[in-house]
This record gives structure tokens, sequence and C-alpha cells, in this order.
């Protein structure tokens, strides 16, 4: 293996695992909203810098959504991300 292609999977294995995180905490933010935790505002203020702080401020208006809307895409997202995880593992070999 080069080392571009080693560099490459470097990269690629940190983007998803930040996806995969973002995926997770969006469940997370999803379920707490659902219950009407009182956790419910930090972890939107969690997920608020946790997108602020590696630039992908991008993704901020999914926090406002209403709460089956985000539910719905949080999984997708998360299903798509494993994916993804699956498909770079499966190339890395």
């Amino acid at each position: 293996m080069s080392l571009l292609s080693e560099i490459a999977l470097v990269t690629a294995s940190i983007f998803w695992a930040v996806m995969w995180a973002y995926a997770t905490l969006l469940i997370l933010y999803a379920f707490l909203e659902d219950t009407d935790s009182i956790y419910f505002q930090p972890m939107r203020m969690s997920l608020d810098r946790f997108v602020d702080t590696l630039g992908m401020g991008w993704l901020k208006p999914l926090h406002e959504m209403n709460v089956a809307q985000r539910r719905a895409i949080s999984y997708g997202l998360f299903v798509l991300v494993t994916i993804g995880v699956g498909l770079l593992l499966w190339s890395a070999k």
C-alpha cells in the first residue's frame, strides 16, 4: 500500500468516525426531546458546538427540525454512515 493511499484511508476513517459520532448524538438528541428530558437543551448546545468546532455548520438546520423529521433523518444518517464505515473497512483489506 502506498503512502498516498494510506493517507487517504486515514482521512476517510477520521471523516466517517466524526459522522458516526454525530449521527449517534443526533439520535440521542431526538430521544431526549421525545422523553421531555431536562438534558434536551444541553444536548442541543453540545451538538451545536460539535458542528461548529468541526466546521460542519451546514448540519445545524437539522437541530431545528421537529422531532419526527429529525428522528427519521438521524436514523437514515446513522444507517448511511454505518454502510460507509463498512465499505471503508471492506476496501481497506
